[in-house]
């Protein structure tokens, strides 16, 4: 929810360009405030897994998570390649 929030927020914004210092500020401490409140349940939570999992369980949660990500996003762009689509590097912000 917190990503598609700073996500719905970044796409709101006009180009960096056409914004004012005071517009930039106030999107750069969304996303900022964002991410601190994901680390924040990310911290909860990895304290909920160690009462319940070994450190080295925990530790392999968050590889195998890694694994599962880099897998679909992998799969993502193999997609797109398919479709013609573009790569994400090609995309001018």
């Amino acid at each position: 929810e917190l990503r598609k929030q700073r996500r719905e927020a970044m796409r709101d914004h006009k180009k960096l360009e056409e914004m004012t210092d005071a517009e930039v500020q106030k999107a750069m401490e969304t996303v900022l405030n964002s991410k601190q409140k994901e680390l924040d349940l990310e911290k909860n939570y990895h304290a909920k897994y160690l009462t319940v999992l070994p450190v080295k369980k925990v530790a392999g949660l968050y590889r195998a998570e890694d694994k599962f990500k880099r897998i679909l996003l992998q799969r993502l762009q193999e997609k797109k390649d398919q479709r013609g689509g573009h790569h994400m590097h090609d995309i001018d912000d």
